[in-house]
């Protein structure tokens, strides 16, 4: 996976790695319980890589459940 902004010289990724990392997501707080729920997707795109171990797009998906306090 990407940084936004990588310089590494170490022997597995070494190089220079620039990518894009837009994020978007859900969330819904339910009104009668302190529970919030959330949904999230970010697609990663690598403009440019150290090697090739790395993609030029991924995908990483999360979700979660949270208390809230009123």
């Amino acid at each position: 996976m990407y940084n936004a902004f990588v310089s590494d010289n170490s022997a597995y990724s070494s190089g220079f790695g620039l990518g894009i990392f837009p994020t978007g997501g859900v969330d819904y707080k339910f009104s009668t319980t302190p529970l919030d729920l959330s949904a999230d997707l970010r697609p990663t795109f690598g403009l440019t890589r150290p090697n090739d171990a790395y993609d030029y797009f991924t995908v990483n998906f999360g979700v979660s459940a949270r208390y809230t306090f009123k």
